[in-house]
């Protein structure tokens, strides 16, 4: 009797020592819980601030086409203007040709009058005044000749300009479309992080609800041992891992499973195994057959609950 006192005061110190060590774990787990949540919602914010980065590189590369496609636009334009300052430049100089013919003509005429004499006075005015006009003629067309020479150099020099505007434009578009390909190829890598990210949160949380299932089975094996109840009872609804399953991180994160609804039966057995145990504690009575039994039910359904919990964790993966 007395080795069997000792035993059970042995068991019952390495029980305590075991749910010691088991709820020091339960609180490293429920931190490392927090820290994934926390992880998770700066990916998050991340994944935002990297769709607004490859919606606007989208935006500058359209705007970047825009541009390059208005330069060769302007380009051509710029060509064209200077195709016609060299029309205008030929007609010029067959002005200019015509204009000297009738400063020639209007020579010959002047003398010709002279020769006719007084009858070729009125003559000679009109062939002045050809002449007058002609140089007036000639003079007009060296003007617009250099103002066309001018146009003509400013031509080629935004010509020159626009092709280099348009050679930059290129090299920017290239960078721009690199940029855009590095954003995309980070945001799909941000995106397999933050997946692991919540795998493994998944993993912690069930990790977590079957420690606070086995800690539950510790204190009803310590009630055992002590012959009496060590804390108190609550149904399957409100103990750790109801409140998990029906209100907390299991039901947000797991309820959309096939498996998730099988869980509830076997978690029930376990609390009814556990609640008969208590009862007869509580009531004095001390029957181990009924415990044995009450604890072979509890152990089926504690092979349930992980059977399950594992099978939720793999559906979601």
């Amino acid at each position: 009797m007395e080795n069997s006192n000792q035993l059970i005061k042995l068991l019952t110190s390495e029980n305590e020592r075991l749910k010691d060590g088991l709820s020091t774990i339960q609180k490293n787990l429920s931190e490392t819980v927090n820290f994934s949540e926390e992880t998770k919602e700066i990916f998050t914010k991340i994944i935002n601030q990297f769709e607004h980065l490859i919606d606007d590189s989208s935006i500058i590369i359209g705007n970047s086409q825009k541009l390059k496609t208005n330069l060769s636009d302007s380009a051509e334009s710029t060509n064209e203007m200077a195709e016609n300052v060299l029309e205008i430049s030929s007609l010029l100089k067959g002005i200019q040709s015509v204009a000297s013919q009738t400063n020639l003509l209007a020579l010959n005429a002047t003398i010709e009058a002279a020769r006719a004499g007084e009858a070729g006075k009125g003559f000679a005015v009109v062939a002045n005044e050809v002449k007058e006009l002609s140089k007036q003629t000639s003079s007009l067309v060296e003007s617009v000749e250099r103002v066309l020479e001018k146009v003509e150099s400013s031509s080629k020099q935004v010509s020159e300009n626009m092709n280099k505007a348009m050679s930059q434009s290129d090299e920017n578009q290239l960078v721009l479309e690199k940029f855009n390909t590095s954003i995309n190829a980070t945001k799909s890598n941000n995106d397999i992080a933050i997946s692991n990210v919540e795998k493994n949160s998944d993993r912690v949380f069930v990790t977590l609800a079957k420690l606070d299932h086995v800690i539950w089975k510790i204190n009803t094996y310590l009630s055992i041992l002590k012959k009496e109840p060590v804390f108190k009872f609550v149904d399957y609804h409100n103990c750790r891992l109801g409140k998990w399953y029906y209100e907390g991180e299991g039901k947000r994160n797991f309820s959309h499973v096939h498996s998730y609804q099988d869980l509830e039966n076997p978690h029930a057995i376990v609390h009814n195994g556990t609640k008969t145990i208590l009862e007869g504690l509580d009531q004095g009575k001390f029957d181990l057959d009924v415990f044995a039994k009450s604890i072979e039910e509890m152990e089926k359904g504690s092979e349930g609950v992980f059977e399950f919990l594992d099978r939720i964790l793999a559906e979601k993966s």
